[in-house]
């Protein structure tokens, strides 16, 4: 399992690599975007899947909205990892995940669009830790619901008018347990 300080850095590393560009991409508006004055909107819907930063599989839906340059959204992300043999269960993972209001930057080049977003969430999970009367034994424990604070970046090849192929990079920051990941998305709507 992934040690706290790799997990940071790890998190860390994915701020600067994805979430900053995509933003100062996003603050870039030249000529080549639409006339001034016009603020084209596009709603579409995503999900996928990919790997997380609990060292095992996540996953994510998300509703998006732009105005302009202007990123609105709403998503649900899942993070799982560790794997654990507990009593009534051969394999049982420590899971995370959140609902969140994100608002946001966009940028569109070509057949591509960008964003990059942060808002606020309401954050779960689960965890495991022993037994207090049998230390042999593991015990699946509930997080408490905690707020977070959401980090998103979205990468889509437009394949159409309709549909896309993309990168979705989530994390979010709480104070139960930072979680993130970056999934391959399919993306359905207009975009």
């Amino acid at each position: 399992m992934i040690n706290d300080r790799a997990a940071r850095i790890v998190f860390a590393l994915f701020l600067a690599a994805v979430m900053l560009p995509t933003a100062a991409l996003a603050l870039d508006t030249d000529a080549s975007g639409p006339a001034e004055g016009s603020r084209s909107t596009y709603t579409w819907v995503g999900c996928g899947i990919g790997a997380s930063s609990m060292g095992s599989p996540g996953g994510h839906f998300n509703i998006s909205r732009t105005s302009g340059i202007l990123f609105f959204g709403f998503r649900t992300t899942a993070s799982s990892g560790g794997k654990y043999m507990v009593v009534d269960r051969d394999n049982d993972y420590d899971t995370m995940g959140d609902l969140a209001l994100l608002v946001g930057l966009t940028r569109r080049c070509g057949r591509f669009i960008m964003s990059a977003s942060t808002g606020v969430a309401g954050v779960g999970g689960t965890f495991h830790e022993k037994d207090p009367a049998n230390s042999d034994i593991l015990i699946k424990r509930d997080y408490q619901m905690v707020f977070g604070l959401p980090f998103e970046a979205q990468l889509i090849w437009r394949l159409g008018d309709n549909v896309g192929l993309g990168l979705y990079g989530y994390a979010n920051v709480n104070s139960n347990r930072n979680h993130g990941g970056l999934c391959i998305s399919l993306v359905f709507g207009k975009i």
